[in-house]
């Protein structure tokens, strides 16, 4: 904060302060220390902490509108050059958001967190090739910091050098520790399933049942794991074992273990109470369904806007998809209008895995 007056300086550390307490009391009075200095506006730093205040309080317009101003001040910023990119992005602006993160790209070499930022974003606009180059350039200065190396291995399988992908991803899970994995270790355990290989996905998930309720990011996160755990010990045909799982699953209704439940209740025979855990995903999916169709007529995202989407919208219109498919879907009583349903289901699941 160079060339800024003491009282401003002193003002912005203030609201910075109160902004990262993520308190709305706070918040709001972080707010209205900016506001009552209006004279600190011709300071990048005054508008980028009023888009992080608009942030914390769901006023995503406002928060853009303020980064760009931030940005209009100071173009080299690059913190501000990623988010707005960012945000042009989720808005279907691909063309604009990609070149602002290539505008970052000189500017992000000599802090490793952005770099890994900068080069996620890239990955969603579709410059995989220069997510890769950046990526592989922080690491030759960073080989032992295990985000770094866990980020060119996203890189990696980007550009669908898949063995690649798991060899360097399983690295950096085994150099971190084990609350810290958390994200990474779902994430190659979802690219196993996938591949079906259910049996590399237990061993990545199975460790984390050992972690506390409290590093946990959210109480939903433990059922979660167990029901991926209890759908790969179906996939490898432990079927008791599944069951086992499955049962000690805290909240029973939820569309991913419902799915699991009709897998296993097919795979046994069951044919009556795979029908009604088939009928059970499809109220969730029906309500998902309608979730999702709040969220798309709210949304600025468009892409009939005359512009390519990029990657990240293109992959939300594959979710929305899956959900879109699944809820039309009639479950059915046979066994083959069952297993139909369930591949319908399984795209679901996949996508409701976080990543």
């Amino acid at each position: 904060m160079k060339n800024i007056p003491e009282n401003l300086r002193m003002m912005f550390k203030e609201a910075k302060d109160l902004v990262e307490t993520r308190d709305n009391g706070k918040i709001q009075i972080a707010r209205d220390k900016l506001l009552d200095q209006p004279e600190g506006a011709k300071y990048p730093i005054y508008h980028y902490l009023l888009a992080r205040i608009a942030k914390e309080l769901n006023q995503e317009d406002a928060a853009l509108s303020h980064l760009e101003k931030s940005l209009e001040l100071d173009p080299n910023n690059p913190m501000a050059l990623l988010k707005v990119g960012e945000s042009k992005l989720k808005k279907g602006k691909a063309d604009e958001g990609r070149q602002l993160l290539l505008n970052a790209i000189p500017l992000v070499d000599s802090n490793p967190n952005n770099a890994c930022k900068l080069c996620l974003l890239l990955v969603k606009a579709g410059e995989i090739d220069k997510a890769a180059e950046l990526i592989n350039l922080t690491y030759a200065k960073n080989p032992n910091d295990a985000d770094v190396r866990y980020t060119q291995a996203l890189a990696l399988k980007a550009k669908g050098e898949t063995s690649q992908y798991e060899q360097i991803c399983l690295e950096a899970i085994r150099s971190s520790k084990l609350d810290a994995s958390l994200k990474q270790r779902v994430n190659l355990a979802k690219h196993h399933i996938k591949v079906n290989k259910p049996g590399q996905a237990i061993d990545l998930i199975m460790p984390l049942l050992d972690l506390p309720e409290s590093e946990m990011p959210n109480n939903k996160m433990a059922d979660l794991l167990i029901t991926i755990l209890s759908y790969c010990q179906l996939s490898n045909g432990n079927l008791e074992q599944s069951r086992k799982m499955l049962t000690s699953v805290q909240v029973q209704n939820s569309l991913p273990t419902n799915y699991v439940w009709c897998s296993l209740q097919l795979r046994e025979g069951n044919l009556d109470a795979a029908s009604k855990s088939a009928r059970a995903i499809k109220d969730k999916a029906v309500e998902l369904h309608t979730k999702v169709a709040i969220s798309r007529t709210n949304s600025s995202v468009s892409l009939s806007s005359g512009e390519v989407p990029g990657k990240s919208s293109q992959k939300k219109e594959e979710r929305i998809d899956h959900v879109e498919r699944l809820a039309s879907a009639d479950p059915g009583q046979s066994q083959d209008d069952l297993t139909t349903f369930l591949g319908l289901a399984h795209n679901v699941f996949l996508d409701m895995i976080p990543t």
